[in-house]
């Protein structure tokens, strides 16, 4: 039933001067349709018309003046038959509450899949761009090792040369004392060799 002639028909049945329980049902179903639960409102007016149809043809076929056992009869058939609508309404209600349990349960299913997934894929790209964060580290730990060891060896090597400068400093001092005694010594005999005038 469309939601404007649910509207429509509720209005119609609270305007019929109906006797207290489908009265009830019909406010009860006026109520459920104004908080937007048209399904259960339809369901309950539904309800209502099946018992003011099933109270009208019962008038229709009831003799004039029924035995009173009969009529006791009646009221008791008539309220098995309301208390079976009922319990067909309850399991009506019952299945639809399932199916739409049943739907919200996939439904979320999907969502909890689908965010699964999404979380498993940034987690995915953070682990790679840690990795390779990580291989640039390393390169550069590396290059830093080979560069200590350079400047390690360039330090030895600069060792060595200011041993060798200070031997050959040395060396150099000697040779320049000796060259120095040789000139004394030369210089002495030479003017040993001169002859005198």
């Amino acid at each position: 039933m469309l939601d404007r002639n649910l509207e429509e028909a509720i209005y119609q049945m609270q305007k019929l001067n109906t006797e207290n329980g489908v009265k009830q049902l019909v406010e009860e179903a006026a109520q459920l349709f104004a908080n937007g639960r048209h399904m259960e409102a339809g369901a309950l007016l539904e309800k209502a018309e099946a018992i003011m149809a099933n109270r009208g043809a019962l008038a229709g076929t009831r003799p004039s003046s029924p035995p009173a056992g009969r009529n006791e009869h009646s009221k008791l058939e008539e309220r098995a038959k309301v208390d079976d609508r009922a319990k067909v309404d309850e399991q009506a209600m019952a299945n639809m509450a399932g199916k739409l349990a049943d739907g919200l349960s996939k439904i979320l299913t999907g969502a909890f899949q689908e965010l699964e997934r999404h979380i498993i894929g940034e987690s995915r790209k953070i682990s790679t761009s840690l990795e390779q964060q990580l291989e640039r580290l390393q390169a550069n730990v590396e290059s830093l090792t080979q560069l200590k060891i350079n400047f390690e060896q360039l330090t030895e090597a600069v060792s060595l040369q200011k041993s060798a400068g200070a031997a050959m400093g040395q060396r150099h001092d000697q040779v320049s004392s000796q060259v120095t005694a040789l000139q004394e010594t030369t210089a002495r005999q030479n003017r040993a060799w001169r002859p005198a005038r």
